[in-house]
Parts: C-alpha cells; sequence; structure tokens
C-alpha cells in the first residue's frame, strides 16, 4: 500500500500499532489503533526433571550450587526462594527437606519458573570436640583447661572459681 510502514515484533511485550489509510481517490483518509500483546514463552520445566541433592547439617542453602539441576534449553539461573535458610533437619533413610527454587532466564521474552524445589537429603555434621587437659598444679590461682572457640558448642563452668584442689565440671552443649 502506498505510504505503508512495517515493524517486526521480535520481543514479548505490549505493542500498538497504527495503521492509517491515506486519503486517494477511491478512499477517504482513516486512522485506527490495534494493541497486540505478545506473551512471554512459557517452559515446560516440571518437578520431575529436578534432581536431589545432599547437604550437611547447618549448610545455608545460598552455599549450595543449582548448577547440577536437571538441564534446561533456555539460558538462565537457577536461584534459592529463600536462599539465607538451612537446609534443615538431619533426614534418615529415603526422607528429605524440601526447598522452593525458581529459574530465572537471561533471555526477557521466558517466563520464569517458580513453585519448583529441591529435595534436599541432609546428613549430620561431623564436629570435632576438642582434647582437654584435665590435671593442673595447684598454684592459688583460677585455673581452666584452653577450650578453642567455636561456633558448634557453647562451654559452661558449674564453678567460676576454680582456685581449689578438687575436680571441676565443664560442659559442651552442641549449638
Amino acid at each position: 500500500a502506498v505510504g505503508a510502514s512495517v515493524n517486526t515484533i521480535k520481543n514479548a511485550g505490549i505493542y500498538e500499532i497504527k495503521v492509517k489509510l491515506v486519503e486517494s481517490e477511491h478512499f477517504t483518509s482513516a486512522t485506527t489503533t490495534v494493541t497486540i500483546t505478545v506473551k512471554k514463552v512459557e517452559n515446560n520445566l516440571t518437578q520431575n526433571d529436578i534432581n536431589s541433592m545432599t547437604a550437611t547439617y547447618g549448610t545455608k542453602l545460598k552455599d549450595l550450587s543449582l548448577n547440577d539441576l536437571a538441564g534446561y534449553n533456555v539460558r538462565g539461573t537457577w536461584q534459592w526462594v529463600n536462599p539465607e535458610d538451612t537446609v534443615g533437619n538431619v533426614t534418615v533413610g529415603n526422607a528429605y527437606n524440601q526447598h522452593s527454587i525458581k529459574f530465572v532466564p537471561t533471555d526477557s521474552n521466558y517466563a520464569p519458573k517458580t513453585g519448583l524445589y529441591v529435595n534436599v537429603q541432609v546428613a549430620a555434621k561431623a564436629i570435632a570436640l576438642p582434647t582437654l587437659t584435665n590435671s593442673f598444679v595447684y598454684n592459688g590461682g583460677v585455673q581452666k583447661p584452653e577450650i578453642p572457640v567455636s561456633d558448634d558448642y557453647t562451654v559452661a563452668w558449674a564453678d567460676e572459681n576454680r582456685k581449689n584442689v578438687g575436680s571441676y565440671t565443664v560442659t559442651l552443649t552442641l549449638t
């Protein structure tokens, strides 16, 4: 048509197309606007496509890599919905803790995928308890064994005044 201009729509979004008919000997001029919505591509990824993983008790989700999840034909990244959460309690046998994930595509023409989760089997954390010196020679002052500081336990003494000859109890409580 005379005076026609054509643009190509390549990306998801909302577009307005203005159509203008130029006046000629057979037509009067006319203009109309059409709105076109191009939706993002929905992926067909399902929960069955998600692999399980293992982790150690106390690990934060953000410290677990999601790179090994099932392949997906769109570039993007897997992300934890709650990355600051820990993996949860220790699991036994075939038990798992479930944590929500989402897929965020690099290409804005693809919709993110939410509503998926990863099954995480959680193993007990190995904790090395410190070796304590359990014998001291009386010197008239408070004495105590050197106990390394750890996020794995707290230290409590039954008696803070450990000056006299005798036995004293120290308790390490796992955290």
